[in-house]
């Protein structure tokens, strides 16, 4: 990879209301992007979380235009070594760009997915919702994120709205994190019913068709990451 990608002004955002869960991350995290020098990790800590506390960190970076990549990461992940590399070479093509994942809470099965993917170089359709990164001009064409949706749409509604304004987004073949699955999941009370309303809220915005139509790609073409389980 060329200097000029490791020299890239990066902000992620990292939401976690569960202080082992985040510095567990944060370990790993680190230790995979310690040659990024202008990489900033920032965390959204407790109750307030969501949409709204994205948009207070991402208005004045949309406006000072300084800051190239911006990424949200859930914080029940596990790193590869290069996973970021990836994404970044992949954003040189594409304007959003999730890294490659398996949804495992074994970290034997992680390690074959990363391992038996480690050569590929192909995308699948559409972003992952567990980790979203974004050339930042992409906020300055088509806004900022929604802040009606909770949670369990907003890979959908990027993914849509992309769409709809002509790009592509998509999700890294190679297998680089891992998804911890219940890891925070099952400590988050009335999930499902979160999961409900925010279904309707996508109706609502962009209609049961578009919501089908997204489901039935994802069916389709992310397979390829269930078949590492």
């Amino acid at each position: 990879m060329t200097t000029a990608l490791y020299n890239k002004k990066i902000v992620i955002v990292v939401q976690s209301k569960f202080p082992k869960v985040l510095e567990e991350f944060k370990t790993q995290f680190e230790a995979t992007t310690e040659d990024f020098k202008n990489l900033k990790l920032l965390g959204i800590i407790g109750e307030e979380y969501g949409a709204k506390e994205i948009n207070r960190i991402l208005r004045p970076i949309t406006a000072q235009k300084e800051v190239e990549i911006f990424g949200v990461y859930n914080d029940d992940l596990w790193f590869g070594e290069r996973w970021l590399e990836d994404i970044l070479e992949k954003l040189e093509i594409y304007p959003c760009v999730s890294p490659g994942y398996v949804e495992t809470d074994k970290w034997e099965v992680f390690k074959k997915a990363v391992d038996g993917t480690k050569d590929e170089i192909g995308v699948v359709p559409f972003l992952y919702g567990p980790a979203h990164t974004f050339r930042t001009s992409l906020f300055r064409q088509i806004g900022l994120f929604d802040e009606r949706f909770d949670w369990s749409v907003d890979d959908l509604d990027w993914a849509w709205r992309i769409k709809l304004n002509g790009m592509e987004s998509a999700t890294s073949k190679k297998i680089t994190i891992g998804h911890r699955v219940g890891t925070t999941l099952t400590k988050t009370k009335g999930w499902n019913r979160i999961s409900d309303i925010n279904k309707e809220l996508f109706y609502d915005k962009h209609g049961w068709p578009a919501y089908r139509h997204l489901r039935n790609h994802y069916k389709n073409y992310h397979s390829y990451f269930v078949e590492w389980k």
